[in-house]
């Protein structure tokens, strides 16, 4: 297995009541090497929450997050959250190759420190000077912004910042990529069109896929298997394996009776979970 989540429970303190707020309690998932994992819920339910303490972005309260990586030299993660995260102040360029620039920090100073390592140099060089901006230019045409590459943040489209995050994240080169609604914020078309532009890059790499969503259609799109939580706190309740055969059509895809079988299967599951996170605003 690549991604192992076993028996995690986290709790916040409440802002105003100061009481503690049960995110997530006793959930465990196991994510195979090279599978898209789609996961959905209501809102409130602790999908972000399960992300960024894999990403180790939050501590758990109990159990266990573990990213098995298989290269020491590589990194364990790339994350594309809910906004692109970009910096405003760095060209589209810069912040694709933000990642790499970093990854350099840390082998130069591994190999410092060891003081020998023939892998540990050809490592740097990949994603040291020349070589890093020019592997983040490939991602950049991969994702169709070839002719913003010195645009900053402010001059593009959400779409188009998402195209960044997408790049930025694949250009990394990391084991596993976890992406936390990406879509989310835009507009149908625009959406369908980056899940699109997803399944490409990712068929095109090695990476084991954990997405978070709210979309039932945007899971039953890009998944090899659907992992559904309950209203909070959220835990694991159903999973559904996602049969349709790759390459996959975004758009023709949702007109077959088979897609619109496996979301009522799916809806039949959370429509209860929905209402319950509903009244739990309340």
């Amino acid at each position: 297995m690549k991604i192992e989540v076993k028996d995690l429970t986290v709790r916040f303190a409440d802002n105003n009541t100061f009481q503690p707020i049960t995110a997530v309690q006793d959930l465990s998932l196991t994510v195979e090497e090279g599978e898209f994992v789609c996961v959905v819920g209501p809102s409130g339910c602790g999908k972000t929450t399960l992300l960024r303490v894999i990403a180790g972005l939050e501590r758990a309260t109990q159990g266990v997050t573990q990213i098995h990586g298989s290269d020491t030299m590589r990194p364990d993660y790339a994350m594309v959250f809910q906004n692109a995260g970009l910096f405003p102040w760095m060209t589209v360029l810069e912040n694709v190759a933000y990642g790499m620039r970093m990854q350099a920090s840390y082998l130069r100073l591994l190999w410092l420190s060891v003081k020998e390592g023939r892998l540990l140099l050809d490592k740097w060089r990949e994603v040291a000077g020349p070589n890093r901006y020019a592997r983040a230019l490939k991602w950049i045409e991969r994702v169709g912004l070839s002719k913003f590459v010195d645009a900053f943040p402010g001059q593009l489209s959400g779409g188009m910042q998402q195209r960044v995050g997408l790049a930025r994240a694949f250009a990394h080169n990391a084991e596993v990529l976890l992406l936390d609604e990406p879509f989310g914020a835009l507009d149908a078309q625009t959406r369908l069109i980056l899940q699109d532009t997803l399944l490409g890059l990712w068929k095109s790499s090695d990476m084991t896929v954990l997405f978070v969503t709210h979309s039932i259609e945007e899971a039953l799109t890009l998944a090899d298997r659907i992992v559904v939580m309950s209203a909070r706190p959220g835990h694991i309740i159903a999973e559904f394996k996602v049969d349709f055969e790759r390459p996959r059509d975004v758009m023709k895809l949702r007109t077959t009776p088979e897609f619109g079988q496996k979301f009522g299967e799916i809806w039949e599951v959370l429509r209860e979970e929905v209402l319950t996170a509903n009244q739990q605003l309340y």
